[in-house]
């Protein structure tokens, strides 16, 4: 049984969007055309009910939970702990928000999130410099003098997504760095590698509501 209040309110919410209680486009097995209409119409009995009234209704549970491991699981795992690279649904981070519209709006539309590369802006130094202080927005120590240097650098090329303090920019689904939280891992040379090469993550829409 799914218990985290984040993924729990994840796999409610495919409760509410009827038209996408088949596979996505992309991912795992796809069910039978006979599985994907039942459902559609269990699910449709659900329908017009808010996530507060589906949260204490057991039958609900119990199908937002298939349907989050039809539609969902085959990236984000079966309890939603993602794996490097996909987002993790169980610490409640949402680069989109996580309310109830914004998490909404993400299944119905789906999401694409697009780190560029900047490899070729920065010669070894810079690069070092940068990396360093980027580590250090998620430490609760001040940068070091390597860090420092590289705040400008974050200034001019990172903060429009980041956000200025690295907490991230909910509008443009920018990833918090502040936090504890590394979709593409944490350490010196998986960040080094993320501002080199980039990266492009897509969630496929799932219908609408």
């Amino acid at each position: 049984m799914i218990s985290n209040c984040s993924i729990r309110l994840m796999a409610l919410l495919c409760v509410g969007v009827a038209a996408g209680c088949g596979p996505a486009d992309e991912g795992p097995a796809v069910p039978d055309s006979a599985v994907i209409e039942q459902l559609r119409g269990d699910s449709s009995a659900f329908a017009g009910r808010s996530v507060a009234e589906l949260v204490g209704d057991a039958s609900a549970l119990q199908l937002a939970e298939r349907l989050f491991s039809i539609n969902c699981a085959g990236c984000h795992g079966p309890t939603g702990e993602g794996r490097q690279g996909v987002m993790n649904l169980v610490d409640g981070v949402f680069n989109h928000g996580n309310s109830v519209e914004a998490i909404r709006s993400t299944i119905t539309n789906g999401r694409v999130s697009v780190m560029p590369a900047m490899g070729n802006r920065y010669g070894e130094m810079n690069l070092g410099q940068l990396v360093a202080y980027v580590e250090s927005l998620s430490s609760s120590e001040p940068p070091s003098r390597l860090g420092e240097q590289g705040k400008q650098l974050y200034d001019d090329s990172c903060a429009t997504c980041h956000g200025g303090d690295g907490r991230g920019v909910v509008a443009l689904g920018g990833p918090n760095l502040a936090d504890a939280y590394w979709q593409h891992g944490d350490t010196m040379m998986a960040i080094r590698l993320i501002i080199t090469r980039g990266a492009e993550s897509q969630c496929p829409a799932h219908g609408q509501v």
